[in-house]
C-alpha cells in the first residue's frame, strides 16, 4: 500500500476499501466539519469558489445546522414551519416534503417520542394485548 516516500498507493475497489483506516487516519484530523466550514467561509475559501465559478464548475457554500435554519432564502420561501409539540413546546421543522396537484397532506405531525406508537404498530401487525405487554415490558 505504501508507495514512494511512504505515499499511500491505491488501485482497485478492494484496495481502496482496505485502505480506509489508513486514509481516515491521515485525513480525519483535517476533515472535521468545523475545520471545513471555517476554511470555506474564510478568505482561504474564496479563491477556490472564484476558480470553480470561472471554470463553470457547480459549487456552493456549506452550512452547518444553524446556517441552514438562518438562511434567508429558506426562511422566506416557507421551507420551515413551526409546530407545537405537546411536551417540547414550539419546534421548527420542515413541511411535508412533497406536494400533489389535487391532494394536500392533512397535517404535519410533530415528531413522536421514542416508543410513543409502539403499541399501535404492534397491534396493527396482529399482536394481541398480552403479546404487546410481553414485548413492551421493561
Amino acid at each position: 500500500m505504501d508507495g514512494p516516500g511512504g505515499a499511500l498507493q491505491m488501485s482497485g475497489e478492494a484496495m481502496q476499501f482496505s485502505a480506509r483506516e489508513p486514509v481516515d487516519a491521515l485525513v480525519g484530523p483535517r476533515q472535521s466539519s468545523r475545520h471545513f466550514l471555517d476554511v470555506e467561509r474564510s478568505a482561504l475559501g474564496r479563491p477556490w469558489r472564484a476558480r470553480l465559478d470561472a471554470a463553470d464548475v457547480p459549487n456552493g457554500g456549506v452550512n452547518d445546522l444553524m446556517g441552514v435554519v438562518c438562511d434567508p432564502y429558506l426562511r422566506d420561501s416557507g421551507f420551515f414551519q413551526s409546530v407545537d409539540h405537546p411536551s417540547e413546546g414550539r419546534l421548527t421543522t420542515m413541511p411535508f416534503p412533497v406536494s400533489f396537484s389535487e391532494t394536500a397532506p392533512d397535517r404535519n405531525l410533530p415528531p413522536a417520542h421514542l416508543g410513543e406508537h409502539t403499541e399501535a404498530v404492534l397491534a396493527e401487525l396482529g399482536y394481541d394485548a398480552d403479546e404487546i405487554a410481553a414485548i413492551t415490558a421493561p
